[in-house]
């Protein structure tokens, strides 16, 4: 027998380090010359079955750096920030137009009910400088323009929100890469 009769060990079921045989014995039952050597060598598997391991981790979890999506969430929320300010800024003026519009519907009616004579004119001026010159049909047109622009913003913001979320995910998938990759001794980059 070429073992000494010793009963050869099966390595079924395991894995790594501990499944290396040699004529059916680990390393730890080899006889001194040869346990020598294949101590020798054991750091050199150790060192490869934790880069394997690594490796089966990145290959699992996105490649994303952990700074390139934490600075793409910053810019895509400060985006928001800017895009809900300008918003705002919108609907406020959008405010004003209509309370401009009211007061052009107001002169044009009191306009309309104006009788025709010599004093119509010097009437009509007086109205305007009372109620404004501003033409009803215009603000109209505007009005609907700025709800365009709000409708669009929103559009927008919710586009980046959506953003945010899905690169809020990819973060924390790319964050537990990195937790187990360190737990096995691997400096990140990220």
């Amino acid at each position: 027998m070429a073992n000494n009769g010793r009963k050869r060990k099966s390595n079924l079921g395991e894995t790594g380090v501990g499944s290396i045989r040699l004529a059916g014995m680990t390393v730890h039952e080899l006889p001194i010359a040869e346990a020598h050597l294949a101590k020798l060598q054991l750091p050199g598997a150790l060192e490869l079955e934790r880069q394997a391991k690594i490796a089966n981790v990145r290959a699992r979890y996105p490649r994303h750096d952990v700074g390139y999506i934490e600075a793409r969430i910053r810019e895509a929320k400060g985006m928001m920030v800017k895009f809900r300010t300008r918003r705002d800024g919108i609907r406020s003026q959008r405010e004003q137009y209509k309370v401009l519009l009211t007061e052009a519907e107001k002169r044009d009616a009191k306009i309309a009910g104006l009788p025709d004579d010599a004093n119509r004119e010097a009437s009509i001026k007086a109205l305007r400088e009372e109620h404004g010159p501003w033409e009803a049909q215009g603000l109209r047109d505007q009005i609907v323009l700025f709800d365009e622009s709000v409708e669009r913003f929103d559009a927008t913001i919710e586009t980046e929100q959506a953003s945010v979320d899905e690169l809020s995910a990819l973060l924390g998938e790319c964050r537990s890469r990195d937790r187990e990759i360190a737990r096995m001794g691997e400096r990140t980059t990220t």
